[in-house]
């Protein structure tokens, strides 16, 4: 029998090259190969290498730089004892972190009051995993109609890309804008925080990706919180945020998540009939894209945000511009921002100006 090719570009492996500790060889195959469940729209598909490669960089640093000394197999051990720490010293303050979490989401973003922001910390959740992926409801969709959608459910994925690479983002560390109370709460949190954020995201890239969906599919992910979003048409727009997560890192994250989708549900057709959006929510909000999401998406907003050079202020007005550009234009603006940043802060700077 010949020997199948090996389809691998080796991009993704070669930048690993220049650093000590390698993640999961699965993963970095996927990648290499370009084999991923995001690998047919064209941000994610186009240079998933860098986006990669970027946010492993990212989360290797951060790990050497809060655990110094140690190698993150040891520290990916330590996450339950850690967690077990974080729920003691939280458990008497609960109530003042979950306060202080919707605060400060709702101050970065500047979200108006007629958006209610809800956070529980739970250290033990059932996360709210259910999708329906059954075909039953869109049986009647014509092929036709399925790809008419084609472009609106890639363009969700993108912007479903800004939802968790800015989560995770903020989970990383955001919580240190917010130092000076969660001293006067804990002075032990911010470290047992600093640890477990950074030892819980060298932990991602170190789990076979196909191992991580099983998890995803059991309702035992990693990301250990969720998020609803409920809309009031009463109100326009307005509505609410609810967020549940284990922990305050967990709970920024998750409260987060649900603020920026509900910035970008303005993406969402208002033309759909309920089975064309069932198909539609079942295709660009599957749970097997979530893996990928984590790896590669934080590059994606970490991009844009330093391409943009916005203030606070300024981001919901970003994510607004974005959800009104078709998916083309999305694809030009992201690749543009990877080949030539000058250029796409041209562009950005025109529409917020």
């Amino acid at each position: 029998m010949a020997k199948k090719p090996d389809i691998s570009s080796k991009k993704f492996s070669e930048l690993l090259l220049s650093l000590s500790h390698q993640p999961d060889k699965i993963l970095v195959k996927k990648i290499d190969s370009r084999m991923f469940p995001l690998d047919h729209n064209l941000v994610f598909s186009y240079k998933p290498e860098q986006l990669a490669f970027k946010e492993y960089k990212r989360c290797f640093e951060l790990f050497q730089k809060r655990n110094p000394g140690l190698k993150p197999l040891e520290g990916i051990n330590r996450i339950a004892g850690i967690q077990s720490l974080i729920a003691k010293a939280e458990a008497p303050i609960r109530k003042q972190l979950e306060e202080l979490a919707v605060n400060t989401i709702k101050n970065i973003y500047h979200v108006p009051d007629y958006v209610d922001l809800k956070g529980i910390i739970y250290p033990r959740i059932d996360l709210d995993t259910e999708q329906d992926n059954s075909p039953n409801s869109f049986l009647e969709l014509t092929l036709s109609q399925k790809n008419k959608m084609r472009e609106e459910i890639q363009k969700r994925i993108i912007l479903n890309g800004l939802c968790h690479g800015s989560s995770l983002h903020i989970w990383k560390g955001i919580y240190h804008l917010v130092s000076v109370e969660l001293d006067k709460l804990n002075p032990q949190l911010k470290e047992l925080y600093d640890y477990y954020t950074s030892n819980l995201g060298i932990a991602i890239w170190n789990i076979n990706p196909d191992s991580f969906q099983s998890e995803i599919d059991n309702g035992t992910q990693i990301t250990q919180g969720y998020n609803k979003l409920q809309f009031d048409r009463q109100k326009g727009f307005g509505g609410q945020v609810q967020a549940k997560g284990i922990n305050f890192p967990v709970l920024l994250h998750e409260i987060n998540k649900g603020v920026v989708d509900w910035l970008v549900s303005a993406g969402i057709p208002n033309n759909y009939t309920n089975e064309e959006l069932t198909y539609y929510y079942s295709k660009s909000d599957s749970y097997q894209n979530e893996v990928y999401h984590y790896l590669l998406s934080p590059s994606l907003w970490a991009g844009l945000l330093e391409t943009a050079q916005v203030s606070n202020e300024d981001l919901p007005k970003l994510i607004s511009r974005l959800t009104k550009l078709n998916y083309q234009e999305l694809v030009d603006l992201f690749r543009l921002i990877q080949d030539n940043k000058e250029e796409a802060t041209k562009k950005i700077n025109g529409w917020i100006l």
